[in-house]
């Protein structure tokens, strides 16, 4: 009865299998390759960034009388494109992007001189500034680097801010 069914033999059977399981290993790793590269280019930018862009706590504080806050950023050694401000107050916060070119601001201005022409620190540099218009005690006030177009999470955030 069965010696005329042809069947397939175990070594076509094994090289079968062997055969699905390169196509489905070489499709998996097509797919984690690509969403680790993408990955790794996002923390390749901002790898080493945490302790290079700082807050000055000795030149943070907040003036009541002005309304004006003054805080101090101070960048290691390290290359940034710009640096994201952000300051937290009476349940409202205000944000500036400053970047390697000088800018005009309505709020930010340069300290002592409160002149135009906002820039950030250089590499191995640190530079101060007023942030007019916080018209409560701020809560606080933070950092975060963009480098290559990516931001880099939080590097530095002042929580206890002094009168000035």
């Amino acid at each position: 009865m069965f010696k005329n069914k042809l069947g397939v033999s175990t070594v076509v059977a094994t090289m079968i299998v062997v055969a699905l399981t390169v196509v489905i290993g070489g499709i998996v790793w097509g797919i984690v390759s690509n969403l680790v590269e993408d990955k790794l280019t996002e923390g390749e930018a901002c790898f080493g960034v945490l302790d290079q862009v700082q807050l000055n706590n000795d030149y943070t504080c907040y003036n009541s009388t002005t309304d004006r806050m003054q805080f101090s950023i101070n960048v290691g050694d390290i290359e940034i494109d710009e640096i994201l401000v952000s300051v937290s107050f009476a349940g409202t916060s205000k944000s500036e992007t400053l970047n390697k070119t000088s800018q005009i601001f309505d709020d930010i201005k340069n300290y002592p001189s409160r002149s135009d022409g906002i820039k950030i620190p250089d590499k191995n540099a640190g530079l101060t500034y007023f942030y007019d218009g916080i018209t409560s005690f701020p809560s606080s006030i933070g950092i975060i680097p963009i480098i290559k177009g990516e931001k880099c999470g939080s590097s530095d955030t002042i929580h206890q801010i002094d009168n000035c």
